[in-house]
C-alpha cells in the first residue's frame, strides 16, 4: 500500500506548476524533492534497494564513474551527476527554464537510474494526464528531446518536437485533480493487481474518464483539439465499423488481410472495446471527445498492423504513446501516466522498458502526418509496404 504521506507529496507535485511566470523552476524542484524523499523513507524497503540494483549494475558497465570508498552505487551515481549536469546541460542547449529542466530529467532518466530523475519523469507524465491536458504537447515534447539527446551530437534535428519550446508558457500554470480520479489512480498504483488482466486494465484506465468533471473534460478536449489534423477529422462523420468477414478475401499482404487475421485468429473484438458500454448508443452528434475515442477504438488494431506495432507489452506501451501524439487521446495519457508512477512506487526494474516504448511511440506519432485524417476504410486492399510508404509512417 501506499502511504497517505506519498500520496499527499506526489499529489502537490501533479498539481504544481513546473516554473514561475518568469520561469524560476525552483519551488516545483523542492516539491519534487520532498516527493521522492517521502517515497523512499516510506517505501524505501520495497524501491530502495531495487534502485540501488539498478545503480550497482549500471557501475559494473561504467568505470568512468568512480566509486567513493563506503559510497552506496547510488550515492556515486548521484555525485557524477551533480559534478557534470550543468556541463552536460549547457553541452546540450537545454534552458533553465521548465523545458529545459524537463528535458534534462528526462536525459538524466534514461542514463541514470536514480530515482529523483526517473521520478520527476514519472510525475511530469502525470501532471499532463490527470492535473493538466493542456500540457500534453510541452510536456511529452519536452522528455523526449530529453530522452533522445546525446552528448556526441548535440546538434541533432528534433524539429518534430517543436512544441517543447512551450509558447503560451503552460508550464508555468498549476494544475487540478479531480478527487474521484486520483481515488482509481492510487487503487491501482497502490494494488496493481486490482487491474487484472490485460483487458480489465484497459477497461479499468477507460473508467478513469468517467471520474472526470466537466472543467476537466472541456479542458481535455481542447487539448486534444490542438494535435495536427484534428479539429479537421472530428468535423467528418464517424465511419461505419468494419464488417469483419467483408475482409476475408482481401490479398495476403494487404491491410485488410493482417486485420482479418489479426481479429479472428486471436477471437479480438474488432472495436477493442464495446463502445456503447464506455459512451452508451451512438447519437447523431459527437463530441469531439467522443469522436475521437470511438474512432481510437475502430483503429487501434489497424494501427497496430500499420506502424508495425507488436501484440504484447513493448507495442502496447508504444501505440499509446503514438496515439498520444497523433491524438491527444486522454486515455493513452492515463495509461502511460499510471503505469509509470505504478513502476517507480512498486517495481522500478520495470521504468526503463516503460519510458523507452513510451518515448519511442510518441516520437513515432510526432514524426508521422495525422492519420486521423486517412480513410482507411478505402485501404483495405492496399498492399501494408504501399500504405506505410503513402502514409509516411515513422519507423
Amino acid at each position: 500500500m501506499i502511504t497517505d504521506k506519498v500520496k499527499h507529496a506526489f499529489e502537490d507535485v501533479l498539481k504544481a506548476p513546473f516554473c514561475s511566470q518568469q520561469g524560476d523552476t525552483s519551488a516545483y524542484r523542492a516539491t519534487l524533492k520532498t516527493a521522492i524523499d517521502q517515497m523512499l523513507a516510506d517505501h524505501g524497503d520495497v524501491v530502495g534497494s531495487q534502485f540501488e540494483d539498478l545503480g550497482a549494475q549500471l557501475l559494473a558497465t561504467r568505470s568512468d564513474i568512480p566509486r567513493p570508498a563506503g559510497a552506496t552505487a547510488l550515492e556515486a551515481i548521484r555525485q557524477f551527476c551533480t559534478q557534470h549536469q550543468a556541463e552536460w546541460q549547457e553541452t546540450l542547449g537545454f534552458g533553465k527554464d521548465a523545458s529545459g529542466m524537463l528535458s534534462m530529467n528526462a536525459f538524466l532518466a534514461r542514463q541514470y537510474p536514480l530515482p529523483e530523475f526517473q521520478g520527476a519523469v514519472a510525475l511530469a507524465l502525470g501532471h499532463a494526464a490527470y492535473a493538466a491536458p493542456l500540457s500534453i504537447l510541452p510536456i511529452y515534447d519536452a522528455l523526449a528531446r530529453g530522452w533522445y539527446a546525446d552528448l556526441a551530437h548535440p546538434q541533432k534535428d528534433m524539429s518534430a518536437l517543436a512544441e517543447a519550446n512551450d509558447p503560451e508558457n503552460i508550464l508555468a500554470k498549476s494544475g487540478r485533480l479531480p478527487d474521484s480520479l486520483m481515488e482509481k489512480v492510487w487503487a491501482v498504483i497502490s494494488n496493481p493487481e486490482v487491474g487484472g488482466d490485460e483487458l480489465q486494465f484497459t477497461k479499468t484506465i477507460a473508467s478513469f474518464g468517467l471520474e472526470c468533471d466537466e472543467p476537466f473534460q472541456v479542458e481535455s478536449e481542447q487539448a486534444l483539439l490542438r494535435h495536427p489534423g484534428m479539429a479537421d477529422a472530428v468535423a467528418q462523420a464517424l465511419p461505419a465499423t468494419v464488417e469483419i468477414e467483408n475482409l476475408s478475401s482481401c490479398s495476403q499482404g494487404t491491410l485488410g488481410h493482417g486485420f482479418y487475421h489479426l481479429i479472428t485468429d486471436n477471437n479480438f473484438d474488432v472495436e477493442v472495446i464495446d463502445p456503447s458500454t464506455l459512451f452508451g448508443p451512438l447519437g447523431d452528434e459527437l463530441s469531439p471527445s467522443e469522436w475521437m475515442n470511438r474512432r481510437v477504438l475502430q483503429l487501434h488494431d489497424v494501427w497496430h498492423i500499420a506502424g508495425e506495432f507488436g501484440q504484447n507489452s513493448e507495442g502496447e506501451i508504444a501505440i499509446s504513446g503514438f496515439q498520444l501524439a497523433q491524438l491527444g487521446q486522454q486515455y493513452s495519457a492515463n495509461f502511460l501516466a499510471t503505469i509509470t508512477l505504478l513502476a517507480v512506487a512498486q517495481f522500478p526494474s520495470a521504468l526503463d522498458h516503460i519510458l523507452t516504448h513510451t518515448m519511442d511511440g510518441w516520437r513515432r506519432g510526432r514524426e508521422t502526418p495525422p492519420l486521423a485524417l486517412v480513410a482507411w476504410e478505402s485501404m483495405w486492399n492496399t498492399p501494408l509496404d504501399q500504405l506505410r510508404k503513402e502514409l509516411s509512417v515513422a519507423a
